[in-house]
C-alpha cells in the first residue's frame, strides 16, 4: 500500500518532467537549457525512485531471480553521487573522487550498492555538520587489489565514539537520535 502511494505521485511528476521537454523538443527548444537539464534530472530521479520502490516490494515478495548484474562499480558510484551532489555543496562538503579507471565489472544489486553508498555519503555529511570546520571533505575511492574490487569512503569529520566498535554493523543501529536517519 505504501509503494503504491508513493507510486502514484511519482508517475504523476515523471510524466510531467517529460511531457515538458518532450514539448520544448517541439517547440525549437525554447526553454534555457538550465530547465531543461533540471527536467531531464527529475526525470531521472523519478526512475531510480521508481527502482527503490520495485527494491521496497521485493521485501514483501519472494523474487523469482537474482536482480545482481555486471557493472562497474565506479558507474554505480557515479549514479548513486548524482543524486545527492548538489545536497553535499549546499551543505559546504568537498567531494574528492579517486576512481581507478578501467576496474573490472562486478556483480552487485545496482540498487542496494546505490542505497548503501548514498546512506554512508550521507551519515558522512551529517557527522560533518557537527563540525566547524571550514575544509570538509568526503573523499570517495576505487581500487582493484587482489582480484577485488574495493571501495572506501572516508570524511574528515571527528570520527565514532571508542565504545561503537562492531556495532556499527547492527540492523537499524545509530548513533543519531530517533527521527535523524540511520
Amino acid at each position: 500500500g505504501i509503494t503504491h502511494e508513493i507510486n502514484q505521485p511519482l508517475c504523476a511528476i515523471k510524466v510531467s518532467a517529460e511531457s515538458i521537454l518532450y514539448w520544448n523538443k517541439k517547440h525549437n527548444e525554447i526553454l534555457p537549457p538550465n530547465f531543461t537539464e533540471a527536467l531531464h534530472d527529475i526525470s531521472e530521479a523519478a526512475n531510480y525512485i521508481d527502482d527503490i520502490i520495485q527494491h521496497m516490494r521485493s521485501f514483501w515478495n519472494v523474487p523469482e531471480k537474482t536482480v545482481n548484474e555486471t557493472i562497474s562499480l565506479n558507474d554505480v558510484l557515479s549514479s548513486a553521487l548524482g543524486l545527492i551532489e548538489r545536497q553535499l555543496y549546499s551543505h559546504g562538503i568537498f567531494l574528492e573522487l579517486a576512481l581507478q579507471s578501467n576496474l573490472p565489472s562486478i556483480r552487485i544489486d545496482r540498487i542496494q550498492m546505490e542505497q548503501i553508498i548514498i546512506n554512508v555519503v550521507i551519515n558522512a555529511m551529517h557527522a560533518l555538520d557537527e563540525t566547524i570546520k571550514t575544509n570538509k571533505r568526503i573523499i570517495i575511492s576505487t581500487w582493484k587489489e587482489n582480484e577485488k574490487v574495493k571501495l572506501a569512503i572516508k570524511d574528515n569529520g571527528i570520527g565514532l565514539p571508542a565504545n561503537i566498535g562492531k556495532r556499527i554493523f547492527d540492523p537499524f543501529f545509530s548513533t543519531k537520535n530517533p527521527g535523524k536517519g540511520m
